[in-house]
């Protein structure tokens, strides 16, 4: 088994025959899992699957912790940008949450 070292932010770098083996490629997701035996890393599918997971984690974060409240039709609006860069058509960059909640809030 190939160990890898925890580098500067907490990276760490798969071996490059792994990576292969896997078809992992720079900039590819992957699930992180706590295991009885430490981490299991996961090959996540593509951008679908990436996309619902954001944005269940930003439902959740807001419902936990309150940080961004976004009342029902901002939230519609959100998932409509959402399946729009899906289908390739993004807006942005913006340089913070605020920035980008404005373009929604219109």
């Amino acid at each position: 088994m190939p160990h890898v070292k925890v580098k500067k932010g907490l990276q760490v770098s798969i071996p490059k025959a792994l990576a292969e083996k896997l078809k992992i490629k720079q900039g590819d997701f992957l699930s992180a899992l706590e295991t009885k035996e430490g981490i299991l890393l996961k090959v996540k599918p593509k951008e679908k699957k990436i996309m619902d997971d954001e944005k269940e984690y930003w439902r959740k974060r807001v419902q936990e912790e309150g940080e961004v409240m976004l009342d029902e039709d901002t939230w519609k609006k959100v998932e409509a940008a959402i399946q729009a860069s899906e289908r390739g058509e993004v807006i942005g960059p913006f340089d913070n949450i605020e920035d980008a909640l404005k373009v929604f809030r219109h």
